[in-house]
């Protein structure tokens, strides 16, 4: 009688396990095929350039990127996306001009968060040092190209880390787009941690409408919210350390001035490289946790928790210290001349 017992309080803890599960997971298969087109949507951005130096580091780039308005102007951040790439040695991916301003016309205002150029205030003296000319920036406004490669590609995955108005604008460019994209990797959004107006999220909060569109193509989306992202900051003695190596010496003024903003205008203490989780998450995914959620996106793209809202997996943990960590493996690895 005790052995029937137990074996009936062990099926009921399976039973539980396997249904917990379901809902919420650390999956520790790889996000990405070898066969995959990778297409990166940014607006570099201090937190863009420690996500693509992460994408060169562990993949050599992705296939195509394309660049949006954000956190300043289109014709600084696409800039600031080329140069980039180049100062990483980055030379396999295919560049596009993306969005200058929302799905209603909307472009950005002065920010300072990032330096008036997007990338502290280097702009000028990293396009002399990799003595970079206007030719090199002459990449082409040809969203239709993106949607054709994307629509012959075997499989797609689409990581978004700026406004989502690109995204949108080729899912109204060619219906079946969304057929042909496997997953969406998006930072973006707000559960209870905002920073714009609304209760949103900046990147959100750029292009609602372009957000409810995306939501309602049936994508699969996994979400890496503020309330995500903000659990890990880059500290302090973090920020010293990567720059006691002396290398990537741009990355480490990103770094620090960073650190300077988030203190200077939200009061917080740690620089937050937002944009870096959902790369991460494409080859680690394993160090993650992630829920299955059900939002509704309103017209200032402000998120509700709803049962006739979209499925979308929801970044909730990450393994402590692994961002810190991979940066300093790589810069250790890949030191720059």
């Amino acid at each position: 009688m005790v052995i029937f017992v137990r074996n009936i309080l062990l099926t009921a803890a399976a039973c539980f396990l396997a249904v917990l599960s379901a809902g919420c997971c650390s999956n520790d298969e790889p996000s990405l095929r070898e066969d995959t087109l990778l297409v990166f949507d940014t607006d570099p951005g201090l937190d863009d350039a420690i996500a693509l130096f992460l994408l060169h580091s562990v993949r050599g780039g992705a296939d195509i990127a394309v660049s949006t308005f954000g956190n300043t102007s289109l014709e600084h951040t696409h800039r600031n996306l080329v140069t980039w790439m180049r100062y990483f040695g980055d030379r396999r991916t295919c560049v596009f001009k993306g969005s200058a301003c929302s799905l209603a016309g909307i472009g950005v205002q002065k920010f300072d968060f990032h330096g008036l150029d997007g990338i502290a205030g280097q702009s000028g003296a990293m396009v002399k040092k990799l003595a970079l000319t206007d030719a090199d920036f002459n990449q082409p406004s040809d969203l239709q190209e993106v949607v054709r490669r994307m629509m012959a590609a075997k499989h797609v995955s689409y990581v978004a880390v700026g406004p989502l108005t690109n995204l949108a604008k080729m899912l109204e460019m060619e219906p079946k787009l969304a057929g042909h994209i496997a997953n969406v990797y998006c930072m973006g959004g707000g559960l209870k941690v905002f920073n714009s107006p609304h209760q949103a999220e900046f990147n959100f909060c750029k292009d609602g409408p372009a957000v409810r569109r995306v939501f309602a193509s049936g994508l699969d989306i996994t979400l890496f919210p503020l309330d995500f992202t903000m659990q890990y900051p880059l500290t302090k003695k973090n920020i010293q350390t990567i720059e006691a190596l002396g290398t990537y010496p741009e990355i480490s003024t990103a770094l620090r001035w960073g650190y300077s903003s988030e203190w200077k205008y939200d009061h917080h203490v740690g620089f937050v490289p937002h944009d870096a989780f959902p790369v991460l998450y494409c080859f680690y995914p394993g160090k993650f946790t992630v829920r299955d959620r059900k939002f509704l996106a309103d017209k200032y793209g402000h998120l509700t928790e709803s049962p006739s809202g979209r499925v979308v997996h929801v970044a909730e943990s990450m393994e402590p210290g692994l961002l810190f960590e991979l940066i300093l493996k790589f810069m250790r690895d890949h030191r720059k001349p």
